[in-house]
């Protein structure tokens, strides 16, 4: 038993969830001024790393990780323009959002993705809503970036995780 206990505390894996990001090829968008109104989007992700991972711990591993969606402006000057959007995080290796997980080899390692630091809600598909405005002047031309945190958590007690690196690739969709 004492070799057991050895093992797993002193358990450790590399872990990270890569975030791949898509947009829809045309917008729509609200607002008002003089001309006709044209808009994009545009999403970007940083990559979430949790760093190593004990078994042997009595509580999660935490992390976080940003989202940005940039809407561009063109062609109506003097007004105001909004872009309103939802963004969903796809399933990765799990096939669900309920319970995701990372993989190393055949063995994986339970984690989670969370609207908030709460870890009360799990960011899945058509989760989070949000919005980019700008006031466009005389130049009929703007951009407006928003940001968006996604926080990761690993349960505690995933005795059974060996030492490796494990990794997920999620799907980043802002549609508008």
């Amino acid at each position: 038993m004492r070799n057991r206990n050895a093992r797993v505390i002193g358990l450790g894996a590399l872990i990270g969830v890569l975030f791949l990001c898509a947009a829809p090829a045309h917008a729509t968008c609200s607002g008002s001024g003089l001309g006709t109104l044209n808009c994009s989007a545009t999403v970007s992700a940083t990559a979430m790393s949790f760093g190593s991972y004990s078994a042997g711990t009595s509580s999660a591993t935490t992390t976080s990780s940003t989202i940005t969606v940039t809407a561009t402006f063109s062609g109506r000057i003097l007004g105001t323009d909004t872009l309103s959007y939802t963004l969903s995080l796809s399933a990765g290796n799990s096939g669900t959002t309920a319970s995701r997980y990372m993989s190393y080899g055949s063995r994986t390692l339970s984690y989670n993705l969370y609207t908030s630091s709460g870890y009360g809600t799990v960011w899945a598909t058509d989760t989070v809503s949000g919005s980019a405005s700008v006031s466009v002047g005389f130049n009929g031309n703007a951009s407006a970036s928003t940001t968006h945190t996604v926080y990761g958590r690993i349960p505690a007690g995933q005795y059974t995780a060996a030492p490796g690196s494990y990794s997920d690739t999620i799907t980043v969709t802002v549609t508008y």
